[in-house]
């Protein structure tokens, strides 16, 4: 499966599992174990569940001069799109 490689402009849960969702069509987020605020120059694991699929996901960020941030998602295994 693809890996999403997207600019984001803060750190936010929210805006990261919005960026992974609508990337992968997994329909809205729902819960994750994704801090908060994530923290720049993140590394890790994390799952995300939505309302059409669920996954886990290697997430990394790393920021750029602008004060902007690079997201950098690839999904480990298969993403899970059984009924919610």
């Amino acid at each position: 499966m693809n890996s999403l490689n997207v600019m984001i402009e803060d750190l936010y849960y929210t805006t990261i599992e919005g960026k992974i969702a609508d990337y992968y069509n997994m329909g809205i987020p729902d819960n994750s174990n994704i801090p908060v605020q994530i923290s720049c120059s993140a590394f890790g694991s994390y799952y995300l569940i939505c309302t059409k699929a669920s996954g886990e996901f290697e997430i990394r960020i790393t920021k750029q001069s602008d004060d902007k941030y690079w997201l950098f998602v690839s999904p480990i295994g298969k993403i899970d799109y059984e009924k919610m």
